[in-house]
């Protein structure tokens, strides 16, 4: 099993400035690594080592979107109190770790409800951005590396609605291309 990683200069979070959602700027477990000096990874095994069964959990993530975990920002002082009680051996408070956790959905259970993959999700998204008609908007985003969007179950209907009146082939009012003048 790999060793806990000890950083002997954290990097300042300047880099991982984002987007910020419901008021709190959410960060990926990339950026808690930047805070310690440690690679993504190392935040990860953390997470599986210890985990709510350990004596010293990790911080429980705010928000889970799919498999990644987001944490809010301002709890950057809950991650360096539970890295002193990691590596002086204590046990921890339940209030010191546990959060509200909510899961949104990703790109992926998006594209299921429309019935195409994640990437053409992320390529609708890019393609509409700056239409009249833009896809709704994600209630979260995860920063700290790529942006994870994330939108709450109960926003299927909306997706749904947005994806049977967005302009496409054939769509009235959009404008033929040469072939169709013939």
């Amino acid at each position: 099993m790999p060793s806990d990683h000890q950083a002997s200069e954290p990097v300042e979070d300047d880099e991982c400035a984002g987007v910020p959602s419901a008021g709190a700027e959410l960060v990926s477990a990339e950026a808690v690594g930047r805070w310690f000096g440690v690679p993504h990874a190392t935040v990860s095994q953390w997470r599986r080592r210890y985990d709510d069964d350990s004596e010293n959990p990790c911080p429980q993530p705010d928000v889970l979107i799919g498999r990644w975990a987001g944490w809010r920002r301002d709890r950057k002082a809950a991650w360096l109190a539970w890295d002193e009680r990691r590596k002086a051996k204590q046990k921890a408070k339940p209030e010191e770790y546990q959060a509200d956790t909510v899961t949104y959905l990703g790109p992926d259970k998006v594209g299921e409800w429309l019935g195409i993959s994640r990437v053409a999700v992320t390529h609708l998204r890019a393609a509409y951005a700056d239409t009249a008609t833009p896809c709704p908007e994600p209630d979260v985003v995860i920063t700290g590396g790529k942006p994870i969007p994330g939108w709450l179950p109960e926003r299927e209907a909306e997706w749904r609605e947005w994806n049977a009146g967005r302009p496409g082939r054939g769509a009235p009012g959009r404008k033929r291309g040469p072939r169709a003048a013939k």
